[in-house]
């Protein structure tokens, strides 16, 4: 176990350029694009019903359009910018749900 430890941390140190090719680019902004495309759509649909649970689903979905935008805006970043962009996406995209979330709901 300690080897494989032990391994994980020496390739990603070794491993630290952040660089997509533009292949890989195309297909990560098409297919980010395309899912939250799909889930803005379920959001409209969702809340065009009175169900309060439905209605949660639409929020759910909302959660995901913003985190999926931020998400790819920052891999993005990092890949023309500074590597340090995308944990700094990450961490925002933890945070979102919790700060717009309606205070009912701690």
């Amino acid at each position: 176990m300690h080897d494989h430890i032990s391994h994980f941390f020496y390739c990603s140190s070794q491993e630290n350029d952040f660089n997509l090719s533009k292949e890989q680019e195309r297909w990560v902004v098409g297919i980010m694009l395309s899912v939250t495309l799909v889930k803005l759509v379920l959001m409209v649909y969702c809340r065009s019903f009175t169900n309060e649970i439905v209605k949660a689903y639409a929020q759910d979905h909302f959660f995901d359009v913003i985190t999926n935008i931020i998400g790819l805006i920052a891999a993005l970043m990092a890949n023309y910018m500074e590597e340090w962009m995308d944990p700094v996406g990450a961490i925002i995209v933890s945070d979102v749900p919790l700060s717009l979330s309606p205070p009912c709901c701690f």
